[in-house]
């Protein structure tokens, strides 16, 4: 039984900072349009001074990845822009 409890707590370990990576991720290009487009240097740069290291991750790449394949994102001449807008607000 232990085995089971240490596995599932190490997965939803990594979930969440998954979850946490993809959240700072969307709060670096918030503010963005288009014509304010940020480079990909820029988010690993808010990345790191959220959490030292993160950005060398290769789990940040595929989240970023899936970011732009789901609409979140948008590229935009080589920088990185907000893609779908949150109807919450």
């Amino acid at each position: 039984m232990k085995d089971k409890n240490a596995v599932k707590a190490r997965k939803g370990r990594k979930l969440s900072n998954k979850n946490q990576i993809r959240r700072w991720i969307l709060k670096s290009v918030a503010e963005t349009t288009p014509k304010t487009a940020i480079t990909l240097h820029a988010i690993k740069k808010f990345l790191d001074s959220k959490q030292n290291g993160v950005s060398n991750n290769p789990e940040t790449k595929m989240i970023t990845k899936r970011l732009l394949e789901s609409g979140h994102l948008r590229k935009v001449d080589g920088r990185y822009a907000a893609g779908k807008r949150n109807e919450k607000r």
